[in-house]
Formats: C-alpha cells, structure tokens, sequence
C-alpha cells in the first residue's frame, strides 16, 4: 500500500513557492518536461544558478568570491557535492553538479527548489531573513540514500518528484497511455529516467503492485 498522504503533503509543501510562480506566469507549470530554472527565476527574488561537473566545495567558495564577493566557509574545499544553496532576503545562489548527466542535474535543481519551497520561501515572506542566510549543502554521497536519509533530505525528495511529476499529471499521462506503455510515457513525458519513472508509479499506486526494483533514489 502506497503512503499517497506523503505525497499530497510534498505538493502542499510546494505550494509557497508555486503560488508565487503562478502570479508572474501559470503556464510555467503546464508545461512538461518542466523548466526549473525558469520557475526557479520566478519563485524566488533574484535567482543565479551555477551548473559545475564534479561540483566540490572549492567551486562554491570561488564562485561566491570571485561573482559576488562572498567569503563563505560553507564546506570543506574537497568535499563532493550533489547541489548547494546559498541564499539571503535578496538573492538565491543554487550550484548544480553535472557530471552525471541532464536527468540527475534536473533532479538535483528539484531537491533544492524542495529546500527552498519548505525552508526558505515562507521565512522570505515573513521578512525573517533580513541580514540573515541560508546554506543547504547535499553531500554527493547522499546520492541513492532513502531510509538512512535525514528527514529534511527525505522532504527534499518528495518534493523534487512532485515538483517534476506532479500527483494528477501523472494520472493523467498513465490513462492514456495504458499499463503496458506507462514506464517510458511517464519517463518521457516529465524528463526522468526509466527508473526513476518506475519509481514515480510505485510511489503513486500505478504500477499495478508489480514494483520496478526499487534500489536506490529516483535521480
């Protein structure tokens, strides 16, 4: 039995950032395979965003320095990075590994707008982050946790695969493509790989209970 309560709660825990896409531009999230940076460029005051493979603490650092003039001890020079966010009242700097290929980027770009939509987007709109930032740092080797995951990297997830396949599109591209088609419909349709679109099914109750060797994150 599918935990859909999870899932409904990821989308309502989207809905700070979503609602403010909306007032700029709703048919943003009509389209599919959806664009993060762009709703991210609307969500958010002022948004750069930094596409680095093998992403390690020492790009971050050199990035904030030598861009912006941030001197910022946020991680170790070596150490691996799946993503990283910096962000103030003002501006939201979002540092996105690549060497894994579009699929795992564009999953990663989700799980930090995950961060944002539930850690930062109603403190900005409660005007609690004046003279104030936030550093959301996710370790490369977090990649492929689930159970052992932090609970805040738990809700992260959750909200990446909501923000990308949302609840009723998924529905929706699975009716009409039919159970036989419905791995590679769902996985073309919203931008993810063949597992990860397996992944997506049987979180949502439409795989027809047979499971898709679930084993590891759906990046």
């Amino acid at each position: 039995m599918t935990a859909l309560w999870k899932q409904a709660k990821a989308e309502a825990d989207l809905e700070p950032l979503l609602r403010r896409v909306r007032v700029l531009d709703p048919t943003v999230l009509d389209r599919f395979p959806r664009n993060m940076e762009h709703i991210l460029a609307l969500g958010l005051p002022s948004l750069m965003l930094r596409e680095i493979p093998g992403l390690r603490g020492a790009d971050v650092k050199r990035v904030l320095r030598e861009e912006l003039g941030i001197h910022c001890d946020v991680v170790g020079d070596t150490q691996a990075l799946s993503g990283l966010t910096y962000a103030t009242d003002k501006l939201v700097v979002i540092f996105v590994d690549t060497q894994f290929g579009d699929e795992a980027a564009r999953f990663t770009l989700a799980h930090e707008a995950g961060h944002l939509a539930t850690e930062y987007v109603r403190r900005l709109e409660r005007g609690e982050l004046a003279d104030a930032r936030i550093l959301l740092a996710d370790p490369a080797e977090n990649l492929g946790r689930t159970r052992a995951s932090p609970r805040r990297e738990v809700i992260a997830n959750s909200c990446a695969a909501a923000l990308l396949s949302p609840m009723a599109e998924v529905r929706r591209v699975v009716t009409e493509a039919g159970a036989k088609e419905a791995v590679d419909a769902v996985r073309y349709t919203f931008g993810m790989s063949r597992q990860a679109a397996g992944i997506r099914l049987e979180e949502l109750g439409l795989d027809g209970g047979r499971g898709h060797g679930v084993g590891g994150a759906a990046r």
